[in-house]
């Protein structure tokens, strides 16, 4: 017969294992030189200007003034900008 402990720490396995396979993915944070180099931007600055207007996304904070931006973020807005098209028109 278990002990009512070792039916806990089965129980808890069973959730983790079944958390990790209905997960997509691991969510990953990107630090301003990795945001900087995804999209393309040269400045920091620009960066935090575009966040002050609503039109980039908002920073995780890492905590001990640390800050970082979910990978799934930045994908997402570099995907919803606009494509720029050159074909003539007329």
């Amino acid at each position: 017969m278990q002990s009512n402990r070792m039916k806990l720490y089965e129980f808890s396995l069973n959730c983790i294992r079944s958390k990790e396979m209905t997960s997509t993915q691991p969510k990953t944070i990107l630090r301003m030189n990795d945001v900087l180099a995804l999209t393309g931007i040269r400045s920091r600055t620009t960066i935090w200007r575009r966040l002050r207007a609503g039109s980039f996304p908002a920073p995780v904070d890492l905590g001990y003034g640390q800050i970082g931006w979910l990978e799934n973020d930045i994908s997402d807005w570099i995907d919803s900008r606009p494509r720029r098209s050159y074909q003539k028109q007329g």
